[in-house]
């Protein structure tokens, strides 16, 4: 019976043992040799970066209408609100009453001129002795007849003047300060036009986006009222001083509304500014592309291999071009959160994938790229075969806040570091175009 329970307590023993070593020993990593791949063809097409923001209508052009005059006001053809043309009279000044000094002027004047009328006459029937003491005389009244003349020439120029302030340019009243009776000077405020026809959305742009932005770029605005309507226009002004907020600067970037029928100042969305542009390309998912150092490469399937046609979820990687863009975004995305989940950036982590993915590495140059596509410039042709891993696994915790920060930025796709901004439109792979 002893013997029986010795050997008892010593396989008890054995399975505890056991158990702790198979709790406590790290868990087996999947063979990344065994890691899915999927084949694409490199296709032509277009491709467009971009960049976003988000910003909020303002009016365009506000205009500062100043008295220009000193005086006193007698009447306001405006109130706040009103529509007002250009070159309407806004504001009209009291005139100053010069009718009475302008006659007594012209009364002196006439006496003046009598006067000299009679010293001349003097003058000339006097002997040599006394001529000297007229002559005088005639002198002094001459300029007196100056003086008056020129005060007569002032007085009447006031009389004549028309101080009335008009509109410089059309548009609506917004503002206003003053009121019938009020004295002001030259740099008075007498009111405030905004013309509400020409509008333009102030996006808050990114620091790392600035440098891709210039004047005359073309850009997408969405506002919040107009969910499903796009508005198009064009970037008039890069702000020169940006805004700090966390250690990140935003600058203020103005896009001038072209049709803004039905917008309101204030009202807010979301711009979206195309940067680069290109035709008929030679193009690929942005996630075939392998950074290594400075140079670009792509994996290809191997002379041995022969292309895989499913993935491991089974889909049909020769399928046609109609579904192409639903599956290469989602496996893309598979594959980001993949990554995050490994704790793989996407500087590092797609090298290694590369390396476990079977195939062979083929150099390349790759031109402007964004979220989905990268253009390939030289190493590959239209119909050329690339391999791209399959997403797999449990998705982690996601990216940190300056790696989200870099790839909106373009800095690091497939371990890369090409401009970032918006999708892949159109082209001859069909519908493989991002957003419109």
């Amino acid at each position: 019976m002893k013997k029986w329970v010795y050997v008892v307590g010593i396989l008890l023993a054995a399975g505890v043992a056991t158990a702790v070593y198979l709790t406590q020993r790290p868990a087996e990593q999947p063979s990344a040799a065994n890691l899915p791949t999927r084949t694409v063809q490199a296709s032509k097409g277009n491709i467009e970066t971009k960049v976003s923001g988000s910003g909020s209508v303002s009016v365009s052009e506000v205009n500062n209408v100043k008295a220009g005059y000193k005086g006193t006001i007698s009447k306001i053809n405006f109130k706040v609100g009103d529509q007002v043309k250009k070159g309407q009279t806004l504001v009209v000044f009291k005139k100053t009453d010069n009718s009475e000094r302008i006659k007594q002027t012209e009364l002196s004047l006439k006496k003046q001129q009598l006067q000299m009328q009679q010293l001349q006459k003097q003058y000339k029937e006097a002997p040599e002795e006394n001529r000297e003491s007229i002559q005088v005389n005639m002198e002094s009244l001459d300029l007196e007849i100056e003086q008056n003349e020129s005060t007569l020439a002032s007085l009447q120029a006031e009389e004549a003047e028309n101080h009335d302030v008009v509109a410089p340019t059309a548009g609506t009243i917004k503002e206003s300060q003053i009121e019938t009776g009020n004295d002001v000077n030259e740099n008075t405020v007498v009111a405030v036009i905004a013309d509400y026809t020409k509008l333009e959305f102030i996006m808050s742009a990114d620091e790392l986006d600035i440098p891709s932005i210039q004047s005359g770029q073309s850009a997408q605005v969405t506002l919040n009222a107009f969910p499903n309507q796009q508005f198009t226009g064009k970037i008039t002004s890069i702000g020169k001083e940006g805004n700090s907020n966390n250690g990140v600067a935003t600058y203020e970037v103005g896009i001038s509304l072209t049709k803004p029928d039905g917008v309101l100042a204030g009202m807010s969305g979301q711009a979206e500014i195309v940067t680069q542009s290109k035709k008929d390309v030679v193009l690929v998912p942005v996630d075939a592309v392998i950074a290594m150092g400075s140079k670009h490469f792509v994996r290809v399937p191997s002379d041995a291999e022969s292309p895989p046609t499913t993935t491991n979820d089974g889909k049909d990687t020769t399928r046609g071009q109609d579904n192409a863009e639903g599956a290469d975004k989602q496996d893309s995305k598979a594959i980001n959160q993949r990554n995050a989940g490994n704790g793989n950036t996407r500087n590092n982590g797609r090298v290694g994938m590369g390396q476990a993915m079977g195939g062979t590495l083929k150099e390349v140059v790759v031109g402007i790229s964004n979220d989905t596509y990268a253009e390939i410039t030289s190493g590959l042709q239209a119909g050329d075969a690339v391999l791209i891993a399959t997403p797999q696994g449990k998705a982690g915790s996601g990216s940190s806040t300056t790696e989200q920060r870099q790839r909106q930025n373009g800095m690091g796709f497939g371990g890369g570091g090409f401009p970032g901004g918006a999708s892949f439109q159109g082209g001859s792979m069909g519908s493989r175009g991002g957003r419109q």
